[in-house]
């Protein structure tokens, strides 16, 4: 896979999926204040729900990394941590109302992965989200920085 791929992703509801090939298609759906905060809503440990702003199509780009990027927080309206496992060796990109077989796939060496979920341009036509991810150990998931109420 490229270090990058960016995509569109209907946005519908207001999520996009990031999961595990194996993590089936069974995701929560108990937004908390805590996790509409935090803009994650992780299932288990092999799926998490990202919100977004928008409930249009969004571009999402995925940065499969070697290490925690070093990000400028103020070009960022929001970002959050957390970890996500994927076992099957394929992380699945997807709409929550979309045909999961006809998802994107992207395949990964298996294993335990950190993330930052970035969100940005949310006062422009630019909405942009970013899903970084490395090899690491698992970790609760937590907000880094943000400027959304």
């Amino acid at each position: 896979m490229p270090d990058t791929l960016t995509l569109t992703i209907s946005a519908d509801y207001n999520q996009v999926l990031f999961m595990d090939d194996w993590a089936g298609a069974e995701l929560a759906t108990d937004w908390t204040d805590d996790a509409m905060a935090l803009m994650l809503l992780p299932t288990g440990e092999t799926a998490v729900s990202a919100r977004t702003l928008s409930s249009d199509d969004v571009k999402v780009e995925i940065y499969v990394i070697a290490h925690a990027p070093l990000l400028d927080l103020s070009k960022y309206d929001h970002i959050a941590e957390g970890s996500l496992a994927l076992p099957s060796g394929k992380l699945v990109v997807a709409s929550v109302t979309g045909y999961l077989p006809d998802a994107t796939r992207i395949d990964i060496t298996s294993g335990t992965y950190q993330f930052l979920y970035t969100v940005s341009g949310r006062d422009s036509d630019d909405e942009t989200y970013s899903f970084y991810l490395w090899p690491g150990t698992r970790r609760e998931a937590k907000i880094v920085h943000s400027v959304i109420g």
